[in-house]
């Protein structure tokens, strides 16, 4: 029997949130207090606290989380960054938006950065690396902020697929120098439209960062630098109020039907390697596929949405200009498959799809 399976299904999040929501929102309007108000406080609060990190930073989105990291770092026009190649376009963008330049990586095979690059691309720029938790599978922080370290560079954590992940007992986001996220309605955590927030365990830069995204002001009157206009709103924080109450369970929900996928496909496709002592949340689940395209297709025809996550690495976008080949990352890129995996889906849902893969290698 067909049935129509979404990759994300916001519409029956809210719909099951929908009370607990408004009435969070009403109290806001109720309130008048639109910006930096109590419930951005309390959401920092919590989430410090679930991180187990010092201070949390709210700001406007995981882009501008990354972008005043850099700044906070001193990094900034002349200077060079380490980005993965096989990351969303915002981790680079984010580089460029503060007046640096990317040095793309090369991928390892769990599709993270590969750690050895950090030696072959530093030079007497290189300022930092930023370590993306990539599809929410921790990258190796042992061996990338052991071989940062000794080359004088930052290490800035990208968790925005990575919410809940963790190495052992510690959470990602405060494995590095700062760790930055993303609450875009994408993500597991998410807010009702752009948020983001930076985590660090450093008084200092976390009194820098709430300056920044707030103008640098100090006063109502005077700023101690030319910052930005990063803040989340007031309403953003209280949606993020009310998942983070489910959070927990919705991640739990979608490392469940991982490892369901994983049980099912491992004979057919390529699935997720075991991760050893870490948490893999499965922003996305990414198998990796002979006759990719055509698979996609088939899952398209039994109206299973499927993504790409992503078919055109950072080296190869156009305004990266003529950048060297990077062997692992192009050839991922062509075989690589995101399976609907949120935890708004069913269990007979992740069955349809599995069946569905087994019968295209049939």
């Amino acid at each position: 029997m067909t049935r129509t399976v979404k990759y994300i299904d916001l519409s029956r999040q809210y719909a099951r949130l929908r009370r607990e929501i408004f009435t969070e929102l009403e109290a806001v309007f109720d309130t008048g207090e639109f910006i930096l108000g109590p419930r951005v406080n309390q959401f920092e609060e919590r989430f410090a606290r679930y991180l187990s990190a010092r201070h949390c930073i709210a700001v406007g989105s995981g882009t501008a989380a990354l972008a005043l990291s850099l700044r906070v770092l001193g990094i900034g026009p002349g200077d060079e960054v380490i980005v993965p190649a096989n990351s969303f376009v915002a981790t680079a963008g984010a580089v460029y938006e503060i007046g640096a330049k990317c040095l793309f990586a090369d991928a390892a095979d769990d599709m993270n950065l590969e750690p050895s690059e950090i030696e072959r691309l530093t030079g007497p720029k290189t300022k930092a690396v930023i370590a993306v938790h990539l599809t929410g599978r921790p990258a190796p922080m042992t061996q990338i902020t052991a071989r940062a370290q000794s080359r004088g560079l930052f290490v800035i954590e990208d968790c925005a697929q990575a919410a809940g992940a963790a190495i052992g007992d510690q959470k990602v986001g405060i494995l590095g120098d700062l760790g930055c996220f993303s609450f875009h309605p994408l993500k597991t955590l998410n807010s009702a439209g752009d948020g983001g927030a930076v985590v660090t365990n450093s008084d200092e830069r976390a009194e820098k960062l709430r300056s920044l995204r707030n103008h640098g002001l100090t006063d109502r009157d005077r700023v101690q630098y030319w910052g930005a206009n990063s803040r989340l709103d007031e309403l953003q924080a209280a949606v993020l109020l009310v998942n983070l109450r489910y959070f927990e369970d919705w991640t739990e929900t979608r490392i469940r039907y991982a490892r369901r996928y994983n049980e099912s496909l491992a004979d057919i496709v390529r699935v997720p390697a075991p991760a050893g002592d870490s948490r893999c949340v499965y922003h996305t689940y990414v198998i990796r596929a002979e006759a990719r395209d055509q698979l996609k297709d088939h899952l398209a025809r039994a109206q299973i949405e499927t993504k790409i996550h992503y078919p055109v690495p950072l080296h190869r976008q156009k305004p990266a200009g003529n950048q060297p080949p990077l062997t692992n990352c192009q050839r991922q890129a062509q075989r690589i498959l995101s399976l609907p995996v949120h935890q708004h889906l069913t269990a007979d849902d992740i069955d349809y799809v599995i069946e569905n893969i087994k019968s295209f290698y049939r």
